[in-house]
């Protein structure tokens, strides 16, 4: 019966892959094609003309954000907000109409924000639609619309593995069987549609991407440390720009001399990254873009328009290293000259890994992105550092910490509703559960153990199964308590 509901989801996965990867694709295809028409047009002096393109982008995406509050942002603290069941019915069609023309417009008219937030959430709401036509039970509909979250990063940037970690890193914090395979086989479809359209050129090829030697692996610690301290400062400045109140408009204004006077720093950052590696350009320059890039990717995300800041941190990154890189040049003795696309590489996967504090998910994004796996020693360093420096500094998770933002401004589900539902907790190695009998635990009130699930295997728990860790237990509890059960058994694991 199992191996019959593995590949029934299976199945619903690929399905939701495909339908998630032509949406995504095509998503992907407007805003590439619509950034180059916006940077000719102020490359020829006809400045005019994306002017006025913004002045109209301005106007409609106010109209769809006033028509759909929930395509504010990137869109990824929604998905997961939904998957934990935050908020209230989510109207998933109407959700991908407003983010798919909102998220278009802002990538078009050149603002510094990124696709891949918005392609996650283009691929969750199209799960989300596919899973209310079929009428798919509570259970199955998360597992869709994970897997359609999957999808969209897998087609955003050609990176199927990402797409799979980032789900079971960042969302759900656990590898559930039917979870993992369904998200998998949803992932690999949207990028094979992906592949159709983009080809196999990575999204960020960097060309060939020179080795650090041994001996010179101080130079990692120092990488790391650097962007560990700096993702403190991204997260603390991108938590509290709201409360600087900044108009929806006024990124669509200040992208206009933006465009006039530096064309190339239009968009996500992508094209920019590559062009500025090999252009060996100087230090003053280096951090001058950089502080440009900060400055307006803060503006453009604290604004609420709906883009992502996945390619914006990336971007952030990159110059981090390169800046990094110009400082040690002239004093380190290197093995290789043309040291730019390695550090720019290991810092785009350090500061992903510190801001979001998803480690993995940093590792293979930025290693399916830059298309080298020879490099995957070096990248783990930096990721280690500084995820531990931005962790031993308080550095929150900022998609869980902009979901709680969220949380602030929109209803959340408290009262008892009447409605059973059922999740996954994953028991950590380091819990005070981890060897206790079910019925030796005080569990919170209203909740039910229903079953354990542990590697492949899933069984019906009883008072006197034993709890280990890495096990999965299934939850039973009202809807409206799930969120203080959540942290109830937090303080259990805790021993508290």
């Amino acid at each position: 019966m199992r191996d019959k509901t593995k590949i029934i989801l299976i199945v619903k996965g690929v399905l939701v892959g495909l339908v998630a990867g032509v949406i995504v694709s095509i998503f992907r295809l407007f805003i590439e094609l619509g950034i180059d028409f916006t940077k000719n047009c102020y490359s020829a002096g006809k400045w005019w003309i994306p002017a006025g393109l913004s002045l109209v982008a301005a106007l409609v995406v106010w109209a769809l954000v006033r028509w759909e509050p929930g395509i504010r942002g990137s869109g990824i603290p929604q998905v997961e907000g939904e998957l934990a069941g935050d908020f209230g019915p989510v109207k998933h069609g109407r959700v991908l109409v407003a983010k798919f023309f909102g998220g278009i417009l802002t990538g078009v008219v050149g603002l510094f924000v990124g696709r891949e937030g918005p392609s996650i959430q283009l691929g969750a709401m199209s799960a989300g639609v596919m899973a209310d036509l079929a009428k798919s039970g509570e259970r199955e509909k998360k597992i869709m619309i994970s897997s359609g979250a999957a999808a969209g990063l897998a087609a955003a940037f050609n990176a199927p593995l990402a797409g799979l970690m980032f789900i079971l890193e960042e969302v759900h914090h656990s590898f559930a069987p039917l979870l993992w395979i369904t998200a998998l086989a949803s992932a690999l479809s949207a990028n094979f549609v992906s592949l159709q359209i983009f080809g196999l050129r990575p999204v960020l090829d960097l060309g060939m991407v020179q080795p650090i030697m041994p001996r010179n692996y101080w130079v990692l610690l120092v990488l790391g440390v650097v962007v560990g301290l700096f993702a403190c400062i991204y997260n603390a400045v991108t938590l509290n720009v709201s409360r600087l109140k900044i108009p929806l408009w006024l990124p669509f204004l200040l992208v206009v001399p933006i465009g006039m006077f530096f064309t190339d720093t239009l968009g996500g950052g992508a094209s920019l990254i590559i062009s500025e590696i090999s252009s060996h350009t100087s230090l003053a320059v280096l951090i001058g873009l950089f502080v440009l890039r900060f400055v307006f990717s803060t503006i453009s995300y604290g604004s609420g328009v709906p883009g992502g800041i996945f390619l914006p941190i990336l971007t952030l990154g990159a110059f981090l290293g390169l800046i990094t890189y110009s400082i040690m040049n002239p004093v380190v003795h290197f093995a290789h000259a043309n040291l730019e696309a390695t550090f720019a590489t290991l810092a785009m996967a350090g500061l992903f890994a510190a801001v979001s504090k998803a480690p993995i998910t940093a590792i293979v994004l930025v290693t399916e992105m830059v298309g080298h796996v020879d490099n995957f020693m070096m990248i783990s360093v930096v990721v280690i550092i500084a995820y531990v420096v931005a962790d031993f500094l308080g550095n929150e998770p900022i998609y869980e910490a902009l979901l709680e933002k969220l949380l602030d401004k929109e209803p959340r589900i408290q009262a008892l509703s009447g409605v059973r539902t059922c999740f996954n907790y994953n028991i950590d190695i380091a819990s005070a559960l981890d060897g206790a009998m079910i019925r030796d635990v005080r569990w919170p009130d209203g909740v039910i153990i229903a079953a354990i699930i542990r590697g492949e295997h899933e069984f019906i728990a009883s008072g006197d199964s034993v709890i280990s860790a890495g096990d999965l237990l299934v939850v039973a509890t009202d809807k409206g308590r799930k969120n203080d059960v959540i942290t109830s058994l937090g303080r259990l694991e805790n021993g508290n």
